[in-house]
């Protein structure tokens, strides 16, 4: 047994407050999961390097949009001024579509190099791979934007908790929307013509010079990510999506389990961390926090791998203990990582969340292979959500 967990009690507030949000996000991560083993198992997409480019996505998105959720959120909370908040958003929203139209492009370059290592001669392959990335990207941050607005007002006439609640579930659903989109369009336009392409690419262009253009002439006060930021965690997603994809031959539960286990723990640190700089949470002690949050992790990784038993994963229970403890452990490594480095932070919350993006995905990598390597039986199945 850890010893965290004997060390704190379980806080039952934060348990009954987590476990909504958590639940919903596990339910995105598993569908995300159940469409990494589609493609997978798909013989007219093994073309594709699609385990490169979801897990390429994933990261950027993860990174940029909370981080921008999490300035709205902040704007929505401090300004008293209803026309200077709808200016900072449609700034940062512009920002966002932006970067997204950008770093679309280039996962999608990276992908048709990818593709022209391998061999392949196929243009239309190529150009399918490079416009859906782009535009996959630049509609579901569209969506993303439209989507963070409306829960933040139903959430403020409600009084819902926006960083325990909304931010959690809205995450787990737009990775599973970019996923669902990404491939849903490639696999439509693989048997299209340039035509297709053509209407994708140049609504993707106008989108791009249009909020490119807004982008620069405004005034937002604060960047929405920091350049520095942006490249190193698109990077890193680069580096984590050739990883995986290589791993998905030898070991198919990699890619099929790496959104839980590194967009849950993602998910489960920052709520640590959210209720630990909460002044609402002063009264329930970070010790007690932890030890609760780490149970919490326990008890959704025995779900997911429930849920995985029944459509996605046949397993044996030496692959059941080792995913078990490999997640706890994760979290709880994650929880302490943040301990330490928020201590010497101002706004922890835009400088941590890259952070832990990056140890997450890295970690999850590292440990679902270990458990690969143990050679414990897992047999990934047919996992099409539709």
């Amino acid at each position: 047994m850890l010893p965290i967990f004997s060390s704190g009690k379980v806080d039952t507030e934060t348990v009954f407050q987590s476990f909504i949000p958590l639940l919903i996000s596990l339910l995105g991560l598993f569908a995300s999961g159940s469409i990494y083993s589609n493609v997978i198992q798909d013989e007219n997409l093994k073309k594709y390097p699609l385990v490169l480019l979801f897990t390429c996505v994933l990261g950027f998105k993860g990174n940029v949009e909370m981080i921008f959720s999490i300035h709205i959120t902040h704007y929505k909370e401090t300004m008293y001024s209803k026309t200077e908040y709808l200016a900072r958003v449609f700034q940062h929203s512009n920002r966002l579509v932006f970067n997204s139209a950008a770093i679309g492009v280039t996962l999608g370059l990276i992908g048709v190099v990818h593709d022209m290592l391998l061999g392949t001669q196929n243009e239309l392959v190529q150009l399918n791979i490079l416009v859906t990335t782009a535009f996959s990207c630049v509609a579901s941050s569209v969506l993303f934007v439209f989507s963070l607005l409306t829960t933040l007002e139903v959430a403020t006439f409600f009084k819902m908790e926006v960083e325990n609640v909304i931010l959690p579930t809205l995450s787990a659903v737009s990775d599973l929307l970019v996923l669902f989109m990404l491939r849903f369009l490639i696999s439509k336009c693989d048997s299209a013509d340039y035509h297709a392409l053509f209407l994708l690419g140049f609504t993707t262009f106008c989108l791009f010079c249009l909020t490119g253009t807004i982008a620069a002439t405004g005034d937002s006060g604060d960047s929405i990510v920091p350049v520095g930021t942006l490249i190193a965690s698109t990077a890193s997603s680069v580096a984590c999506g050739f990883i995986v994809g290589r791993l998905a031959t030898a070991f198919p539960h990699v890619p099929v389990t790496f959104p839980f286990y590194s967009g849950m723990s993602i998910s489960i640190t920052l709520m640590f961390l959210h209720r630990t700089i909460t002044a609402d949470y002063s009264t329930v002690s970070k010790r007690s926090t932890e030890t609760t949050l780490i149970f919490m992790a326990l008890v959704f990784s025995l779900v997911f791998l429930w849920l995985s038993y029944t459509t996605l994963l046949f397993f044996s229970v030496g692959f059941s203990l080792l995913f078990l403890g490999g997640f706890v452990a994760l979290v709880a490594g994650l929880i302490q990582f943040l301990n330490r480095i928020t201590e010497k932070l101002s706004y922890e919350e835009i400088y941590t969340l890259p952070v832990i993006t990056v140890a997450a995905d890295v970690f999850s990598i590292c440990i679902l292979t270990v458990i690969g390597l143990c050679n414990c039986k897992c047999i990934v199945m047919d996992g099409d959500p539709e």
